[in-house]
């Protein structure tokens, strides 16, 4: 029972120790930004996936590659301005074209 109360001690002083580096770290971490430049906060996208119809047709079978881009401006912390275009690729009678 001794060495079960010992690795128990060990065990929460490591624990308590971790927390105070990690503390440490997250205090320096903490600094004010006044103000932005308007190169901050901008963010590009590009997305690539698969579309089909759910009903009356094979899933795999009728996938069609899709794919997008997007450029972003977060202007504040709750408010942002942002483009974004997605596009696939229809097959149809007249052949294989681009929407």
């Amino acid at each position: 029972m001794k060495h079960y109360n010992l690795k128990r001690m060990i065990m929460k002083k490591s624990i308590i120790l971790l927390a105070m580096v990690l503390g440490a770290f997250t205090a320096k971490a903490q600094s004010v930004v006044e103000g932005t430049k308007f190169a901050d906060n901008w963010s590009v996208e590009v997305n690539a996936g698969a579309i089909t119809p759910l009903t009356h047709s094979a899933f795999f079978k009728n996938a069609r590659p899709a794919f997008g881009v997007g450029l972003s401006k977060q202007l504040t912390p709750v408010f942002g301005l942002g483009f974004h275009h997605c596009s696939n690729w229809r097959t149809s009678f007249f052949g294989l074209y681009c929407t």
